[in-house]
């Protein structure tokens, strides 16, 4: 009897799971219908095995949800998900290209398409964006890289994603363009693009993360040559500032005490060279402080915890006073200043002067010029 009542039960239940999703499918309009089946699709899985069927099913997959986004964006072009819909479909035919021959033609015409006759602002910026990237495309495929160097390549593409942020300054892509435009114009040494790009980040997107540290970059690059005030606490030693420690020259040390446990393992197995590279860097900076045992050091250690910092002291030698805030690369200083790589180098002479900042091999020069007696 209770495995009868069991199974009329399940029977019933099945029903009404039945009769709800038919009552939700036929109170969708027709264009939220479609979009739920544009998000189905986007949601398929798609088969793996054999490995070499898998770029054919992607590819196949792609054309299918391209073509169910172009009916969307032409049946309904004032629609709730058109721009989303106009997102999707250029990144679908962009994706098209590369699992193909690589040609972007397809993605080129719709681009224009969309770039003639814009269904909102946001249409308009995706199309601008995909057609700077087939331009790039073209000429990287009718130019052989070793034709010209790489330098000039990269102030080609920082003036094209410079022309596309002044065009569409609130556009999604920008903080990221906008921040590599900013990292070139640094390494060119223009303080005035710097500017630039800070600032109509600061306009644009003042809470986003890319703006904060646009911000301390260009503060960063201001302030070699001047003062360079702070104050931190360490672990075990107290508090450290640059007042108390004038007189001495100073090195402090944003340094990678944990590596993110995204990548521990692939590097335990594999160290790639970056990896190596930053810690030949470190070991150089126990070297100097070594050598020079006048110069005060000070780590700002990016892990998760204290007792992560210390095992990375005592792995690699380091005896500096350590100033960690448990907040990573959210932590006040490097915010501050601007700080995404590490090793990075703030050296301050003994006069309390900020004579360099860096995070290549240039600190070692400055360093032994300000320890120099």
């Amino acid at each position: 009897m209770r495995r009868d009542r069991a199974a009329l039960a399940f029977v019933l239940i099945a029903c009404n799971i039945a009769f709800d999703a038919e009552a939700v499918a036929q109170s969708q309009s027709p264009d939220e219908a479609l979009w739920h089946q544009i998000e189905a699709a986007r949601k398929a899985p798609v088969s793996t095995q054999p490995y070499d069927d898998w770029f054919v099913a992607q590819r196949a997959a792609c054309e299918s949800l391209a073509q169910r986004l172009r009916t969307y964006l032409t049946l309904y072009p004032g629609g709730p998900h058109r721009d989303e819909a106009a997102t999707l479909e250029l990144q679908s035919l962009f994706d098209i290209g590369c699992l193909s021959d690589g040609k972007l033609s397809e993605l080129r015409v719709r681009a224009e398409e969309h770039l003639r006759s814009p269904l909102s602002p946001v249409c308009e910026q995706e199309a601008a964006y995909w057609l700077m990237i087939c331009r790039r495309r073209d000429r990287a495929a009718t130019t052989p890289p070793a034709a010209l160097p790489l330098e000039l390549l990269d102030v080609n593409l920082a003036d094209e994603y410079h022309s596309y942020v002044m065009a569409y300054p609130a556009a999604r892509r920008t903080p990221r363009l906008a921040t590599l435009v900013l990292d070139a114009a640094l390494a060119r040494d223009d303080p005035a693009a710097m500017r630039e790009m800070a600032n109509l980040l600061e306009m644009h997107f003042p809470s986003h993360a890319n703006t904060a540290y646009c911000r301390g970059s260009v503060r960063r690059f201001e302030q070699v040559g001047r003062q360079f005030e702070y104050s931190m606490s360490t672990i075990a030693h107290g508090r450290q500032d640059g007042k108390t420690l004038r007189g001495r020259p100073i090195v402090i040390v944003v340094w990678l005490a944990q590596e993110d446990r995204n990548v521990r393992s692939a590097i335990a197995t594999t160290r790639p060279s970056g990896y190596r590279e930053r810690e030949l860097a470190l070991r150089d900076l126990v070297a100097f402080a070594r050598e020079h045992p006048l110069v005060s050091i000070v780590g700002v250690p990016i892990a998760d915890s204290v007792s992560a910092v210390r095992e990375a002291t005592t792995a690699a030698g380091i005896d500096w006073p350590q100033h960690f805030d448990e907040r990573g690369w959210a932590g006040e200083f490097v915010r501050h200043w601007g700080v995404r790589t590490a090793p990075f180098v703030f050296v301050i002479d003994a006069k309390g002067v900020l004579r360099a900042a860096t995070d290549g091999a240039g600190w070692r020069a400055a360093a032994n010029e300000a320890a120099a007696p």
